[in-house]
C-alpha cells in the first residue's frame, strides 16, 4: 500500500530531481520502488541520510556519533545546493 501511494506522488512530481532518504526504512522503500517503478525514478538524485531521530545517533563511541552527525549535516547540505541550483537555473 505504502509503495503504491508513493508511487503515485512521485508520478505527480515530474519536477522531482532531488530525495533525500533519513533513515533505513526510506532508503528500503526506495529500493523498493526503484525495482518496481525504475522509470519513474531513474532521473532522481538519491541521497541518503541517518534518521533525524536521536535514536539513530546511538553509537558505541562519541567520533561514531560525531560522524554520523557530521555526515547527517553534509548531505542536508548537499541538498540544498541541488535544489539552490536547480532554482537559479544552473546545472
Amino acid at each position: 500500500m505504502g509503495l503504491d501511494l508513493l508511487d503515485r506522488l512521485i508520478g505527480l512530481l515530474p519536477k522531482l530531481r532531488v530525495v533525500l532518504l533519513q533513515g533505513r526504512h526510506a532508503q528500503a522503500s526506495w529500493t523498493r520502488l526503484a525495482r518496481r517503478s525504475p522509470d519513474l525514478v531513474d532521473n532522481v538524485i538519491v541521497l541518503p541520510t541517518y534518521h533525524p531521530s536521536p535514536q539513530a545517533l546511538r553509537a558505541r563511541t562519541a567520533a561514531e556519533r560525531q560522524a554520523r552527525r557530521d555526515q547527517r549535516l553534509l548531505t542536508y547540505i548537499v541538498v540544498a545546493d541541488i535544489l539552490h541550483r536547480q532554482a537559479s537555473g544552473d546545472s
